[in-house]
């Protein structure tokens, strides 16, 4: 049996039954902990070892009072935060984004990646507004659906000694190389299957950016991909 306690003391009991069943529903695991799925969310449990930038309880109830539209946080019912008895934070629950992999995203029409790359910069403003800086951007935290969707906060800080124009280049910096360089090189290698192929495509595509005048990848993407999909982009 496992026991945990939500914010407001009540006790959230998952039986030898609700164990067994989890072990059908596990959608990923890593160096923090495992991810279960539980009908419309997800919850992931951290493994008992404190990792340093995991997610602390006061940084979770900061981030869910943000707004964004493709950064999931933990949710905002009684039972998305959940408690050891000395009131760490163990476990929480977020919505559940099916993520439909790479192959997805390669066949969308161009204008809708371009539409979802300025919905995450969107997104990226925001949390520098809110002073929140983070380095966790890497494909595994990623899942393709209708949308591109930050799914696993993991490394998020509030920074309150710097301005809010330093933390969103901070943040863009991370986001860019990942939009651009990450997307190219696992398009690529989800075409050819050699990675030193993929990585060479990747940091051809990204170095062309780092010397152009465009402020940011997305405007790299909106202006440079002509071609329908990305996928006519990677194999022209």
């Amino acid at each position: 049996m496992k026991q945990y306690y939500t914010l407001s003391g009540n006790k959230v009991i998952y039986n030898i039954i609700d164990i067994i069943i989890q072990q059908f529903n596990i959608c990923g695991m890593g160096n923090e902990g495992v991810v279960y799925k539980e009908g419309e969310r997800v919850l992931k449990v951290y493994h008992p070892r404190i990792l340093k930038d995991r997610l602390d309880l006061d940084t979770a109830i900061k981030l869910r009072k943000i707004q964004t539209d493709r950064i999931i946080f933990p949710g905002n019912d009684d039972d998305s935060l959940l408690l050891d008895e000395n009131r760490n934070l163990v476990a929480y629950k977020s919505i559940y984004i099916r993520n439909l992999g790479i192959k997805y995203l390669l066949e969308w029409d161009i204008c809708h990646l371009k539409k979802e790359a300025k919905i995450l910069r969107n997104d990226i403003k925001i949390l520098s507004e809110n002073n929140v800086r983070t380095d966790d951007f890497h494909f595994g935290n990623f899942s393709f659906n209708k949308g591109i969707y930050f799914i696993d906060p993991g490394s998020f800080e509030f920074i309150n000694n710097s301005s809010k124009d330093f933390i969103y280049k901070d943040n863009m910096f991370r986001f860019n190389r990942w939009l651009l360089y990450e997307i190219i090189y696992g398009g690529k290698y989800y075409f050819t299957h050699n990675k030193r192929e993929a990585k060479a495509t990747a940091m051809n595509v990204y170095n062309r950016y780092s010397k152009s005048d465009y402020p940011d990848v997305v405007e790299f993407i909106d202006k440079e991909i002509k071609e329908k999909t990305l996928a006519k982009y990677l194999i022209k």
